[in-house]
C-alpha cells in the first residue's frame, strides 16, 4: 500500500488537465506552473533522475575532438560541470530542508515499531492481529522507499567518478582532461540526505533503526514477563 501510494503520487500530475506538481512548491516571484518554470521543477524533484543524467553525459561524450568538436566538447564538459553544482546546489536545499523532520520522523518510527511488534506478540484477537500485520508493513514500506532514494542518491553520486574516469579521456585536450579530475575529485565526497544534519539515511541505518527497535522491544518484553 505504501508503495503503491508513492508511486501514483509521482505520476498522477502527468495525467491530469491542469498543471500540478507532486508536491506543491512555492517561489516567491516565480509562476511555477508556467514553461519553463514548471518543467525544470518537475526534473528538479528528483535529484536521483539529475545524477543518471549526468553520468550519461560523462559517458556519452565523443572521442574526436578535432577542431570545431573540440570547442564543442570543452563547452559540453562547462555545462557537465554547471549540472553538477545544480545537482549539488538542490541536494544540499533538500537536506536542509527536511533533515531535521526525518530526525523526529526517525525517532518515532522506532518507537512505533517497538510498539506494534509488542502488540504482535502479545494480542489474542485475530482481526487485530491482522489489522497490525497490515500497519506494520505499510509503514515500513513506507519508511524504505525513502531511505532507499536517499541511498541511491548517495551512492550514484559516488559513480559520476566512475562515469568519469571510464571513458576515452586519455585522447581529449589537457583542458579538458583537467575538468574531468575536477568533476571526479569532487564526487569522491557523496551526495546525503541527513538525519539531523548527522547520520546518513541509508540502507544501513535503516537496518540498524531496525535493530534499535527490535532490542526495545526485547526489552519491553522483559519488563512485561
Amino acid at each position: 500500500m505504501g508503495i503503491l501510494f508513492c508511486v501514483c503520487l509521482m505520476i498522477y500530475p502527468i495525467f491530469t488537465e491542469t498543471r500540478k506538481l507532486p508536491y506543491d512548491i512555492y517561489i516567491p516571484t516565480i509562476d511555477i506552473l508556467s514553461s519553463p518554470q514548471y518543467e525544470i521543477a518537475y526534473v528538479t524533484l528528483f535529484a536521483l533522475t539529475q545524477i543518471k543524467i549526468l553520468q550519461h553525459q560523462l559517458a556519452t561524450l565523443k572521442t574526436k575532438t578535432i577542431g570545431k568538436r573540440a570547442e564543442k566538447l570543452d563547452l559540453t564538459v562547462n555545462k557537465i560541470i554547471e549540472n553538477h553544482l545544480r545537482i549539488m546546489d538542490h541536494v544540499q536545499d533538500l537536506n536542509s530542508l527536511i533533515s531535521h523532520i526525518c530526525l523526529i520522523e526517525c525517532l518515532l518510527f522506532g518507537a512505533l515499531l517497538c510498539g506494534l511488534l509488542y502488540l504482535l506478540t502479545t494480542t489474542e484477537n485475530q482481526s487485530l492481529f491482522v489489522l497490525i500485520i497490515v500497519y506494520f508493513n505499510t509503514i515500513v514500506a513506507q519508511v524504505f522507499i525513502l531511505y532507499w532514494h536517499a541511498n541511491e542518491v548517495r551512492e550514484e553520486s559516488l559513480a559520476i567518478a566512475d562515469s568519469a574516469y571510464a571513458g576515452p579521456w586519455t585522447e581529449y585536450d589537457e583542458s579538458v582532461r583537467q575538468k574531468l579530475l575536477l568533476i571526479i575529485l569532487r564526487a569522491q565526497r557523496p551526495l546525503e540526505i541527513k538525519l539531523g544534519n548527522s547520520f546518513p539515511m541509508t540502507l544501513e541505518m535503516f537496518q540498524s533503526l531496525l535493530n534499535a527497535s527490535y532490542s526495545f522491544y526485547t526489552i519491553l518484553r522483559r519488563f512485561k514477563n
